[in-house]
C-alpha cells in the first residue's frame, strides 16, 4: 500500500485538528492520485521515495515531472539507496533461484537507471541518500 499525504487543509484547520490527514490507497489510486498532483502543481514538485524501480507507473511519473520541470516548475527527485538493494521485492546481492529471475532483475535495474537518466537530462535534480560505505556497499544488507 501506498500513502499519498494530502496537505490541502489550511494553517487553521492544522492548530485545530492536530491529528495527520492521509489516505491509504492501493497503488492505481496512488498513482492516479500522484499524477494528478503533479499535473496541477504551479511552484514545486519535491518527491522523495524509499524504493523506486521502473515499471509502467514509474514511466508515467517520470514522464509527468519531465513535463512540469518544461513548464518551469522547480522539480527535485530524491531517492533511497535501497532501491539499489532490492528489486521486485527481493534484495539483489542474494543468490537467485533462476538464471531467468537473475536477467530479469539486471533488465529491471538497467530501466531504472535510464529513467534516472532522463531526469537528469531534463536537468531535473535527482539525489540518492543514505548511500553505504567502503564494504558495506557489497554486502546484501547494508
Amino acid at each position: 500500500m501506498n500513502v499519498l499525504e494530502l496537505k490541502t487543509h489550511s494553517h487553521q484547520e492544522t492548530m485545530r485538528d492536530p491529528k495527520p490527514h492521509y489516505r491509504i490507497l492501493e497503488t492505481v489510486s496512488f498513482y492516479v492520485d500522484l499524477l494528478a498532483e503533479v499535473n496541477q502543481a504551479r511552484d514545486r514538485i519535491w518527491f522523495q521515495t524509499m524504493a523506486f524501480e521502473n515499471g509502467h507507473f514509474s514511466g508515467l511519473f517520470v514522464h509527468s515531472l519531465i513535463s512540469a520541470a518544461q513548464r518551469e516548475i522547480d522539480v527535485r527527485f530524491v531517492r533511497d539507496s535501497y532501491s539499489d538493494y532490492v528489486t521486485n521485492n527481493s534484495f539483489n546481492h542474494l543468490p537467485n533461484l533462476s538464471r531467468t529471475e537473475s536477467q530479469f532483475k539486471h533488465f529491471i535495474q538497467q530501466q531504472t537507471g535510464l529513467l534516472i537518466e532522463e531526469l537528469e537530462k531534463a536537468n531535473i535534480r535527482t539525489h540518492k541518500t543514505n548511500a553505504p560505505a567502503n564494504i558495506y556497499r557489497h554486502t546484501p544488507l547494508p
